[in-house]
């Protein structure tokens, strides 16, 4: 029989050094048949050291009875038990184990428990009841029935468009101005101030309205998109974005992953909830507006006075809203989402704040010397008090734009690294997941190569524009820029308000 694995060895010079053995006593146990355990493995090449310091939990010693081989298929089912550390072995083999690692990575992706850049939120199990619970929202054939309901809905306003007469649209925006006239602080008087705008107004309705109804065309294409896009190539493109744009996009590239990392699926339900109900309050409005019970030619909501008008289109909202206590919930958790992602991005960038309160502090009475003359020159004289002031917002807001571009710089650099290692990786995972590759990234520099010259040309990029878009993508990307000002907005000036208190 072989000598037991727990047997001290005075031969033994470290742990996973092989005892010693004269040539007859090895030619007697290499004779000697050893069975493996059911579901276990022989060690041949580790003899008196090796793992847990002589004891593999997956040998046979001399203190257990050899047995005969048992096959594969007679493994038992339920975990087996190790006598020496007293643990329960849960799978028979590493194939076991995968499957199952699979099995629980589906199930948590269904339910919501990514793994994105930037941190792992692990979704508890109310998350977990809460997300099956609204799934539904986010289903394939949800979103197919929400692009048939809005071709329904097309098709007929298109066939009353054609029988029933409106009027302009800055007529109706008038009109919904008088209507809210006694609403309005200063009532009646407030309204005919903002009368004379009413065309103004009218102009920035209809571009919103065409704004966010293309947004929403663009997000549902993208949600497409995304759904047949391998994950794998999802990782390259945003770790490519984060190269040529993370020193652009700071504060909106560390909100998304701010609220990637913090349990973001909730919150994404509650969108989609408040989506669904505006769409159909919208499809609602826009029939009303159609409408012609007396059959004259005329749209109703043009023949009613203003008042009418705003209350009829109010309680037809509050009509077509079926859930009222299902949307409160749904913007509460949205703007809990969002003052999460507020407060990690005042502590993230807090050091932006601090720096430029202290450029602004060593610079400020250099200004007030340069600039308060000619201010208060051409101030009225009852007025000239405020130029302090004046000068100190002006002095506050430059230094916190260059502290912004200042700190782009050094993220422009840190994210085209990052990016660039991810973009590589990613590829490569992804070309030998297709089979079209086999590289071993533990045995070459290919990944390396790639993601240094990938960072550099983000770098360049960004550096070489002065961490501005060029043309077209200023004008592509103006929403996202518009975005990216107002995070900032509120990131810096939030801040300060919370220093202050």
């Amino acid at each position: 029989p072989r000598p037991s694995s727990l047997e001290p060895s005075p031969t033994r010079v470290g742990m996973f050094s092989k005892k010693e053995t004269t040539p007859d006593k090895a030619a007697a146990e290499a004779e000697t048949p050893r069975a493996a355990p059911a579901g276990g493995t022989m060690d041949q090449t580790n003899g008196g050291g090796g793992m847990l310091g002589g004891f593999n939990p997956f040998r046979r010693t001399e203190e257990s009875p050899p047995v005969a081989a048992a096959p594969a298929a007679a493994a038992p089912k339920v975990p087996r038990k190790n006598p020496a550390l007293n643990i329960e072995i849960p799978y028979g083999s590493l194939a076991e184990a995968i499957a199952a690692g699979k099995r629980e990575s589906t199930m948590r992706e269904a339910v919501g428990d990514p793994v994105v850049p930037g941190g792992q939120h692990h979704a508890t199990p109310k998350e977990v009841e809460e997300n099956l619970k609204f799934a539904k929202l986010d289903s394939a054939a949800y979103w197919a029935q929400r692009s048939s309901e809005a071709e329904e809905h097309q098709k007929r306003i298109d066939a009353k468009r054609a029988l029933v007469k409106r009027d302009p649209t800055a007529k109706r925006i008038e009109k919904y101005v008088d209507g809210l006239g006694d609403k309005l602080p200063g009532g009646a008087q407030t309204a005919q101030k903002v009368k004379p705008y009413a065309p103004y107004l009218a102009a920035c309705f209809t571009c919103s309205y065409v704004f966010f109804k293309y947004l929403a065309i663009f997000f549902s294409l993208f949600y497409k998109a995304w759904e047949k896009m391998p994950k794998r190539l999802i990782k390259v493109i945003y770790g490519t974005l984060l190269c040529f744009f993370g020193g652009m996009f700071i504060a909106t590239i560390a909100a998304a992953e701010a609220f990637f990392a913090g349990g973001w699926r909730k919150a994404y339900y509650s969108m989609l909830n408040i989506y669904d109900n505006a769409r159909y309050v919208s499809y609602a409005l826009e029939e009303d507006d159609y409408k012609d019970d007396d059959g004259d030619g005329v749209a109703d909501v043009d023949q009613i006075s203003g008042n009418e008008l705003v209350q009829r289109k109010t309680v037809l909202a509050m009509v077509t809203i079926k859930r009222p206590e299902e949307l409160q919930e749904a913007v509460g958790n949205v703007w809990t989402a969002y003052l999460a992602v507020l407060a990690t991005l005042r502590f993230q960038f807090a050091r932006i704040t601090a720096f430029a309160h202290a450029i602004a502090a060593t610079t400020q009475f250099f200004w007030l010397k340069l600039l308060g003359p000619p201010l208060a020159y051409t101030l009225p004289k009852d007025t000239q008090h405020w130029v302090p002031v004046i000068i100190d917002f002006i002095v506050h807001f430059v230094a916190l734009i260059f502290a912004w571009k200042l700190y782009g710089v050094v993220i422009s650099v840190v994210s085209a690294l990052r990016g660039g290692t991810m973009a590589s990786t990613s590829f490569i995972d992804f070309t030998n997941e297709r089979r079209w590759t086999d590289i071993n990234q533990e045995e070459t520099y290919i990944d390396e190569a790639a993601a240094f010259t990938i960072a550099a040309l983000g770098v360049y990029f960004q550096l070489s524009h002065f961490l501005s878009l060029p043309f077209p993508l200023n004008v592509i990307l103006f929403p996202v820029s518009v975005f990216e000002i107002f995070l900032q907005w509120q990131v810096t000036f939030g801040a300060n308000q919370v220093a202050s208190k």
